[in-house]
């Protein structure tokens, strides 16, 4: 095709003025130009539809996987039930965490068996917990989609004098997450983002539960000086 090609051009060469020929194939080369442009602007728009489409499809996805979740709820002492329940939103300055891992300490035990003074059953229990960031409300900074998080259990009011002092851990009004608030014997928990800290991709989701029994033995040892 090409040798029958260049014997057509020599042919035409020989009986056609040269600069004719030149504007002959200066138009082939424009219309073979428009054609390639045409051709880039179809393939665009259908990378860009197609990339639209999956967007849509991995909302639809994340709407399915969000649309229920479980919770195992303690309805009584030494009873538990697995509930089914519709999933958590994030409100604004809130974030949706998916439940990674959660430790069980001697105030779940006691939950558990009816010892513990105050608690309303039925109750979810969990506050040694760890998780991922499934999604995040209007306004939140510094956290992101699948970012590891440790919770912060201590849910404070946020308006009494220990709270405006910034001592949120010694709030009057304050909520053991796990015992007044429910916890995170679920799949999925919502949040304010300042109880929710960021772990280094170095220590695991399992042995990050850990962390909020240790601070507390820190803090004992900075008061005495240790």
């Amino acid at each position: 095709m090409a040798l029958l090609a260049h014997d057509a051009l020599e042919d035409a060469l020989a009986v056609m003025p040269v600069g004719l020929v030149l504007r002959h194939v200066n138009h082939c080369h424009a219309v073979a130009a428009r054609r390639r442009q045409r051709e880039a602007a179809i393939f665009r728009n259908l990378r860009e539809k197609l990339v639209r489409k999956l967007e849509q499809d991995a909302r639809a996805v994340a709407r399915v996987d969000l649309a229920a979740t479980r919770a195992a709820v303690l309805q009584a002492p030494r009873r538990f039930n697995i509930v089914d329940r519709p999933a958590p939103v994030a409100a604004a300055g809130e974030a949706v965490v998916r439940i990674s891992s959660t430790a069980v300490c001697h105030t779940d035990l006691s939950i558990f068996t009816g010892e513990h003074p105050g608690v309303k059953y039925p109750v979810v229990l969990g506050h040694e917990s760890t998780g991922i960031i499934e999604n995040t409300g209007e306004g939140v900074t510094g956290l992101k989609n699948g970012q590891h998080v440790i919770i912060n259990p201590i849910i404070s009011c946020g308006h009494c004098d220990s709270c405006k002092r910034g001592e949120q851990q010694l709030c009057r009004n304050a909520g053991l997450f796990g015992r007044e608030v429910e916890g995170s014997m679920c799949e999925f928990v919502h949040l304010p983002t300042r109880y929710l800290h960021a772990l280094p991709d170095s220590v695991s989701l399992a042995d990050a539960t850990i962390i909020e029994t240790l601070a507390t033995v820190r803090h004992a040892q900075n008061r005495l000086n240790i």
